[in-house]
């Protein structure tokens, strides 16, 4: 039963990529890259090579990651838990929920934060001090905590779903104290915000209205300025200069400079991160690469899947097959040399409305449905 759910949580994870094995977060520190939290395991820097760790090692539940100060902070349906070698021994969190039905682990000007809630149960905010995390803030406001950010000057913002509500933001000053609304964001839902510098001293914030996707602007004023609508919900979004730019849930990537549209052009698909100055992205092994690089004259594939290698503790039964698995994968993609910058095509226009035409390559699964239904409705004639 165990190895069925493992094999079914790796498939599953892989399937919202497209079917393929794909990097979903990156950490550089020093500006190397550390560590990348992948749809099939964790993969940590070590002796230039990048140590593949199995989510044996720690839960079958999907979980969400962070990478700082040499190690793992992971949130699973079964708790927060943090590992310092690599993801091979797992410790519950001090100063954290013993069981927190949701917690994100943030890095704000190097500091490591913890947003934590057992629902119902208002959220709090934690700081890390030492090797644990201390409560910082006050209790939040009732409803799901979503998602938290730090203004330059130190204080707070919070986004807040209660129910079927309209999602809501809510601020406070630097010590978390006093948590007062800011904003309603009328008829949006599953908020969350992005690292897109829009206008000055102006924060982004991502929502869904019905299925379609929408991106807004923030003053420090509590002003909303919708800045565009989408035919997805956007999932991740960064600024590199005057170029700001999208992903969207559909796997679309969208680009905008300065206060003009957003576009679809080629780029990535799954993250959006930055190594100091430069933004990076995360790929798949559809190009035998696990990370992009933006350079002048487009993107830059970068850490090929072949200096992936099995950690020391990657040798259990379930782990080691996983890995054999995994390893037939990557030796069957022929990676070439990564070669010249990949030139972004010209952008397709996205109208405000969220509708857009683009040459496209369909899927031979979509084919085979038209065929289908062509059939069906000529017999039904």
């Amino acid at each position: 039963m165990i190895r069925l759910l493992l094999c079914t949580c790796l498939a599953s994870s892989a399937f919202a990529h497209g079917g393929t094995l794909a990097s979903e977060a990156l950490y550089y520190e020093g500006g190397e890259l550390a560590a990348i939290s992948s749809n099939f395991g964790l993969l940590t820097r070590r002796d230039d090579a990048l140590h593949w760790t199995c989510f044996e090692r720690l839960s079958v539940s999907p979980f969400l990651a962070l990478y700082a100060e040499g190690t793992w902070f992971v949130s699973t349906r079964q708790g927060a838990f943090s590992s310092p070698d690599e993801g091979c021994n797992w410790s519950p969190i001090a100063g954290l929920p013993e069981a927190p039905s949701s917690a994100r682990f943030y890095r704000f000007d190097d500091v490591l934060f913890a947003l934590a809630q057992d629902f119902p149960v208002p959220g709090l905010l934690y700081q890390r001090r030492g090797d644990e995390f201390q409560i910082l803030s006050a209790a939040m406001p009732a409803g799901r905590a979503v998602d938290v950010r730090r203004r330059a000057d130190g204080s707070w913002l919070l986004l807040v779903q209660d129910g079927q509500q309209e999602a809501q933001v809510f601020e406070a000053q630097a010590d978390a104290q006093n948590w007062s609304q800011l904003a309603v964001l009328e008829g949006l839902h599953d908020p969350l915000f992005l690292n897109l510098n829009l206008e000055p001293g102006a924060i982004a914030i991502a929502a869904t209205r019905g299925r379609a996707g929408e991106l807004w602007s923030l003053d420090s004023e509590g002003a909303l300025t919708r800045r565009a609508q989408l035919v997805s919900p956007v999932t991740d979004g960064r600024s590199d200069g005057d170029e700001h730019w999208l992903l969207t849930r559909m796997g679309m990537a969208l680009k905008a400079v300065g206060e003009g549209p957003f576009l679809a052009t080629e780029g990535p698909k799954h993250c959006l991160a930055l190594n100091g100055e430069q933004l990076v992205a995360c790929d798949d092994l559809a190009s035998g690469y696990l990370v992009l690089q933006r350079v002048a004259d487009g993107w830059q594939s970068a850490e090929p899947f072949s200096h992936i290698v099995p950690s020391d503790c990657s040798n259990a039964p379930v782990c080691a097959e996983q890995w054999s698995g995994i390893e037939r994968m990557i030796e069957a993609v022929e990676v070439v040399d990564a070669g010249p910058p990949k030139v972004p095509v010209t952008p397709s226009p996205v109208p405000p409305q969220g509708c857009s035409c683009s040459a496209v390559q369909p899927d031979l699964w979509l084919l085979s449905l038209f065929l289908l239904f062509v059939v069906r409705r000529k017999s039904a004639c």
